[in-house]
């Protein structure tokens, strides 16, 4: 257990000029490297890569040109050990972090002098607020930061053997935030991920009829509502639209949609799933053109640009390992658009609904997903997440939910127009029509760049 006092001070404060007697202040560079190491307790395979990401050193050299005390400076961020998060300070700020003096050049002016320096390169650099912390367990490190900063906020964390900590404190701190640790956001992408493929493949399990959500067996209609949704909203031509379906699973939707357009190519990420699409198609639905599969990630589509008229995703961007991921496979489906296009990205877990989503949780759940929800509704989200790590036989899917409007407003930036779809009430699927939302894209000309 233990805290830490984060400091914050206005760059365009005067800087009083300080003076180490005998040593040099200066920003230390890369090609510095045998004197950074003399005054730094870190190898050179953690120091190159800093500065790799653009962070700056500084430092106070002896006579004999060795650093003696290093200090960092970062404008993107850096992982904060002891809380397991990284500190990202706003793009007008700076944060320095690992102060290091060695221990023979203790209490000679050093440390003030080199964050003088740091004060005054940052205006240089354009940044109106500069940030670090302070062990409250380092009295003399707390004495020199309240020197020269204020005191902006104070964070307890308490870690249990080798698990990720427990954060008590604000996440906003000034111009900067407390955000995961991107080594934990990537690990947890990576489980997610390999979770939800063991999910999906499990399917190729249960008889072909099955293969729906969930693993129940749906009656055809259900599959017919859901075509008929998506070729109402996409507006289906038979005569005349190539249609791209990602995610199509073993086909049992795509059949009655292949009916409603001229062409249709069905992808999905599990190759197993299209060995048996084929025969998810009854050969007396008169469908001119059968549609064709191929396995592929939706956030890498093997199709050039412009290749569809119409495309549709539908229950797949909330199993992904992060919302950019989703993001990402938007932007793949409406790259093979031509202009003019549309895209419907159906089912999404709408966070709008999230109040809707518990009471149908509550509704249907057992005594083991209702205490989940109380436990959610009760526990801050730090608490969920460290006590999920401590059971590790824990291996509930959790959907992402996404927040259609801020998601409009991205692509819509993009110059695409993007409307939410809501299912009506009489549709097959209660907890559809109640907690999920769908998103119509349309593609009125080529992306904008970036």
């Amino acid at each position: 257990m233990g805290s830490l006092t984060f400091f914050a001070r206005r760059a365009d404060l005067e800087v009083e000029v300080r003076s180490a007697p005998g040593f040099t202040v200066r920003e230390l560079r890369a090609t510095d490297r045998q004197a950074i190491l003399f005054g730094s307790e870190s190898g050179w395979e953690t120091l190159q890569p800093r500065f790799a990401a653009g962070d700056l050193c500084f430092g106070a050299l002896d006579e004999q040109g060795r650093a003696v005390h290093t200090r960092w400076v970062t404008f993107t961020g850096t992982n904060v050990p002891e809380l397991g998060m990284d500190f990202v300070p706003a793009p007008n700020a700076a944060y320095f972090y690992d102060g290091y003096t060695r221990p023979d050049a203790r209490r000679q002016g050093i440390d003030a002098a080199v964050r003088a320096a740091i004060f005054q390169a940052m205006r240089s650099h354009g940044r109106n607020r500069v940030y670090s912390y302070v062990r409250n367990d380092n009295p003399e490190g707390l004495r020199a930061a309240s020197r020269c900063q204020e005191t902006v906020a104070r964070v307890r964390y308490a870690r249990l053997f080798s698990r990720a900590p427990l954060v008590f404190g604000s996440r906003s701190i000034g111009a900067a935030s407390l955000v995961r640790a991107r080594e934990q956001v990537a690990d947890d992408a990576r489980s997610r991920a390999a979770a939800w493929r063991a999910w999906f493949e499990g399917w190729l399990e249960k008889p072909l009829a099955e293969r729906s959500i969930g693993f129940h067996q749906l009656p055809e209609e259900a599959f017919e509502a859901m075509a008929r949704h998506i070729g109402g909203t996409l507006d289906l031509d038979a005569a005349k639209d190539v249609v791209l379906d990602v995610g199509c699973d073993s086909a049992l939707v795509t059949r009655h949609v292949a009916k409603r357009c001229k062409r249709l190519v069905g992808v999905d990420f599990i190759p197993g799933m299209l060995i048996d699409a084929q025969r998810s198609r009854p050969r007396d639905e008169g469908v001119a053109t059968a549609p064709r599969f191929a396995a592929a990630d939706g956030r890498a589509l093997p199709f050039a640009d412009r290749t569809f008229t119409k495309a549709y995703c539908s229950g797949v961007v909330h199993t992904l390992p992060t919302v950019e991921d989703g993001f990402a496979m938007i932007l793949e489906i409406v790259r093979v658009l031509e202009p003019g296009g549309r895209a419907l990205i159906a089912a999404i877990p709408d966070r709008h609904k999230v109040r809707a989503a518990r009471r149908e949780a509550w509704r249907l759940g057992g005594i083991t997903e209702r205490a989940r929800l109380v436990a959610a509704l009760v526990l801050p989200t730090a608490v969920r997440r460290f006590v999920r790590g401590l059971l590790p036989g824990d291996k509930a899917l959790r959907y992402l939910t996404y927040d259609l409007p801020a998601l409009s407003q991205r692509l819509e930036a993009r110059g695409l127009a993007c409307a939410i779809v809501h299912y009506p009430p009489d549709f097959w699927s209660r907890d559809f029509e109640r907690t999920r939302s769908n998103l119509a894209i349309d593609v009125p000309g080529p992306l904008s760049p970036g």
